[in-house]
C-alpha cells in the first residue's frame, strides 16, 4: 500500500507512526473484510506525504516518484504549483512548459490566506503568487522530533505546529511565530490520536483555529480569547465514526467510516460517505456515499476527486464534480484515469499518473502530458 511504502522511507518516521495509519478497528470484524477496508482506505487517503511531513522528507527517495509531494492549485484557479526532481515548478495551461520557480526542494500548502511554499531543509516560507515566490519568514529549526508543518501566515505571523512527546505521551502542539522577530510563543495542544494525516492537519479561519481532536471532536482555538471551544461532539456514535477532514472555506467535509451489526456480535462496514459540517456548529449534513480516492478539491463552489466504480477489478478512476449544497454527482466526461493526485483549475484537472504529470481539459476530453516533457 503507497501510504505504507511512503512512510517506510521516511527514515525518522517511528515503526509505530506505519503501523498506526490504518483506519480504527472495530472488534470482532472478519478479518478478510477488514484487510479489504485497510487497503481500499489506504488509497483514499494516499495524501501527499511531503504536505503532511514538513522538513523531515529530505531529498526524494529514489524508489519513490517525486510527484508523491502532491499538487497545488494556485489561489486563483489559473495554474498548479508542485515539486518535482529539482526544484519548484509552476504549470497553467497555455504555457509551452512549466516555470521553475526555486532550486530547492519542499512543499506547497494551500491556507485561507494563499498558497504558502516551505524550503525543506532551511524552513524558509514563501508566498507563491502566479509565477513568483515572495519570502515571508522562516519556521525555527528542528528539534529531536523532526515532524513540523505549517499551517499558515498571516499579518507578519507564521502559524506552525509539531508532534512533541515530552513525558512520553506524543501531543500536537501549535504555535506562532513572529517574522519580525518577536518570537515564538506556544498557543495550544492536543493529544496526537494515532493518524497524522488528522492528528497535524489544522485550519486557520478568520480568527480561529481548527483542529480534530481524539474521538473525533471538532475543536477550534480562538486566537483572541485563547480559548479551545469545541464545535462538534455529539455527531458520532458506534456504528459511525470520523476518518478524515477538510477544511474548506465555508465548511469542514468528514469522511465517516460507517458500520453495521451483523446479529453475530460482529460489525461489517458498509460505506465511507462524506458529511459536511458548517463552521457554525449547527448540525451536520449527509452529502455524498461517493467518497473518492484522492484528496478532495474545491473549485468555483464545487468538489473535485474520484470515483472507483470497481475497486477490486483495478486501479481505474474516474473524475467526478460534487454540488456541496445538494450532492449532485457529475461525471466529467467518459474518459478513465488512474490517478495518484489532482488539482483543479482552468476548466480542466491536472492529475498524475505514477511519474508522469497530465492535464485533462473538461470541454473537449482531451488529456495533455506536462511532465516528463
Amino acid at each position: 500500500m503507497k501510504e505504507e511504502r511512503l512512510l517506510r522511507a521516511l527514515a525518522q518516521v517511528d515503526e509505530t507512526y506505519i503501523q498506526e495509519a490504518a483506519p480504527p478497528a472495530k472488534p470482532k470484524v472478519p478479518w478478510k473484510k477488514w484487510a479489504v477496508l485497510a487497503a481500499c482506505l489506504c488509497l483514499a487517503i494516499a495524501l501527499p506525504v511531503m504536505s503532511l511531513t514538513g522538513r523531515t522528507m529530505g531529498s526524494c527517495p529514489a524508489d519513490i516518484p517525486c510527484w508523491e509531494y502532491g499538487l497545488t492549485a494556485s489561489a486563483g484557479g489559473e495554474g498548479v504549483y508542485f515539486c518535482y526532481e529539482d526544484g519548484m515548478y509552476y504549470h497553467a495551461p497555455g504555457l509551452d512548459s512549466p516555470v521553475r520557480l526555486a532550486d530547492f526542494r519542499g512543499y506547497f500548502q494551500e491556507t485561507e490566506d494563499g498558497i504558502l511554499c516551505v524550503n525543506e531543509e532551511t524552513g524558509d516560507v514563501y508566498a507563491a503568487e502566479g509565477a513568483a515566490l515572495t519570502r515571508l519568514g522562516s519556521l525555527p529549526p528542528e528539534d529531536s522530533t523532526g515532524r513540523l508543518r505549517l499551517i499558515s501566515a498571516r499579518e507578519g505571523k507564521l502559524y506552525w505546529c509539531q508532534e512533541e512527546s515530552p513525558d512520553g505521551q506524543s501531543t500536537v502542539v501549535t504555535y506562532e511565530t513572529d517574522c519580525t522577530g518577536g518570537g515564538t510563543r506556544r498557543l495550544f495542544s492536543t493529544p496526537y490520536h494515532g493518524f497524522q494525516t488528522t492528528s497535524m492537519t489544522q485550519h486557520i479561519r478568520g480568527e480561529s483555529i481548527y483542529f480534530m481532536a481524539r474521538g473525533g471532536i471538532l475543536q477550534r482555538y480562538d486566537l483572541d480569547s485563547q480559548e479551545v471551544v469545541t464545535v462538534y461532539n455529539h455527531f458520532w456514535s458506534q456504528l459511525a465514526e470520523p476518518y478524515k477532514w477538510y477544511f474548506f472555506p465555508d465548511f469542514v467535509l468528514c469522511q465517516v467510516i460507517q458500520y453495521e451489526e451483523n446479529g453475530d456480535g460482529t460489525h461489517s462496514v458498509t460505506g465511507y460517505p462524506f458529511y459536511i459540517l458548517p463552521y457554525d456548529g449547527s448540525a451536520a449534513r449527509f452529502l455524498t456515499d461517493i467518497t473518492g480516492f484522492v484528496t478532495p478539491v474545491l473549485w468555483e463552489g464545487k468538489l473535485y476527486y474520484t470515483d472507483r466504480p470497481d475497486p477490486e477489478k483495478d486501479r481505474t478512476i474516474v473524475p467526478v464534480s460534487c454540488d456541496p449544497a445538494t450532492g449532485e454527482i457529475t461525471a466529467l466526461g467518459e474518459k478513465a484515469l488512474e490517478a495518484d493526485d489532482l488539482a483543479v483549475c482552468a476548466g480542466g484537472l491536472y492529475y498524475v499518473n505514477e511519474d508522469t504529470l497530465y492535464y485533462y481539459h473538461f470541454a473537449s476530453g482531451h488529456t495533455d502530458q506536462i511532465l516528463p516533457p
